[in-house]
């Protein structure tokens, strides 16, 4: 009988520096992501092509193969197993379906350049990382890519208007805290502009708001506490007295933050 998962984390590894293996995902006749799965430890996940389709349904689809990674890894699926076992899923008229068969690659850098060529994939920090882990051991990356959520967070679309504000690591501009303001949604949207430092600002920001939902925040209340957080190496910061501006849409929000 073949090892089941156990990382200790609820989910497996989002993220891995040894070789792994992957399979297209298509829909209506493009591949719009991939999944993978580390061939040596417990880490499996989905990379977005982002030029296949709008960012909402990125966001949805991603949020499909998400649920569908962290039923696997419930069930004591190891990571490949997850993998093999999501070419049976059925097919979802966002999320698409496997097409294709398993293929190899020497690190997860090259499937990044594979689906979203000239995009950074990872900074040097996950190596860091991963040292400090231990050897043999996979570490708790938590949702490295704009595209793996967690059911305890706000939602991450909406049809109402939106409150945003912007993020800064280094003085750059990565991204937009974003606050719907008549439902239960708010997340970060990171700008097309800032490659790996948008996905690394989005993991820390959209497990910052886990925590702000645990605590019964508002999706407003957690955008008013999130302009009074410190600096942080990965996260940023909101820019002191950055007054809050409003979309009409978050479909108008993507448009600013991806041209």
């Amino acid at each position: 009988m073949a090892e089941t998962a156990r990382n200790g984390t609820g989910h497996y590894a989002h993220s891995t520096s040894t070789p792994i293996r992957y399979q297209p995902v298509a829909s209506g006749g493009r591949v719009i992501a991939y999944l993978w799965a580390s061939t040596e430890e417990e880490a499996a996940s989905c990379v977005m092509v982002l030029a296949a389709a709008e960012p909402v349904d990125r966001l949805r689809a991603a949020a499909v193969w998400s649920d569908r990674l962290h039923r696997a890894h419930d069930q004591g699926l190891t990571a490949l197993q997850a993998l093999e076992h999501c070419r049976d899923a059925q097919e979802d008229p966002v999320a698409g379906t496997v097409s294709g068969p398993a293929q190899d690659a020497a690190s997860l850098d090259d499937l990044y350049e594979l689906a979203n060529p000239g995009h950074e994939s990872a900074p040097p920090p996950v190596r860091d990382r991963a040292e400090e882990a231990g050897p043999g051991r996979a570490p708790d990356w938590g949702p490295l890519s704009p595209f793996t959520l967690d059911v305890r967070a706000y939602h991450p679309t909406t049809e109402s208007a939106v409150r945003y504000l912007p993020v800064l690591v280094q003085g750059d501009l990565v991204g937009y805290l974003w606050a719907a303001e008549t439902d239960d949604a708010a997340s970060f949207l990171a700008t097309v502009r800032s490659k790996a430092r948008g996905s690394v600002a989005k993991s820390h920001w959209i497990r910052w708001m886990v925590e702000r939902r645990r605590e019964d925040l508002s999706p407003l209340e957690a955008l008013r506490r999130a302009a009074r957080e410190p600096d942080t190496p990965h996260g940023g910061r909101v820019p002191p007295d950055t007054p809050e501006a409003t979309a009409p849409s978050l479909r108008a929000l993507e448009e600013i933050a991806w041209t």
